[in-house]
């Protein structure tokens, strides 16, 4: 996981520690799953334009809801990302 996230190659026997302490690993997790959240949206919103050419300039909403997502523009600027009734904000 630390590999797909980061530029840091880790091998067996490299000389450094094989283990990472639970703060890192949840941090790990964390940036794995936000990861994959990206590459998932990345691949729905890329459907989604391909299905709906006429909006590929831009769409005009506060929010679009695509398969099991939707993304919404706050009053302060920020998204909310909802998926399968989590939400994530960025």
């Amino acid at each position: 996981m630390i590999m797909s996230c980061t530029s840091v190659m880790i091998e067996e026997n490299d000389g450094l520690p094989s283990q990472i302490c639970i703060q890192c690993l949840q941090q790990v997790n964390r940036s794995f799953t936000f990861k994959k959240l990206c590459e998932k949206s990345d691949a729905a919103l890329r459907e989604f334009l391909q299905k709906n050419p006429e909006l590929k300039g831009g769409v005009a909403t506060d929010q679009i809801i695509i398969g099991d997502a939707a993304v919404h523009q706050t009053a302060d600027n920020t998204f909310e990302i909802t998926m399968n009734s989590v939400q994530n904000n960025i």
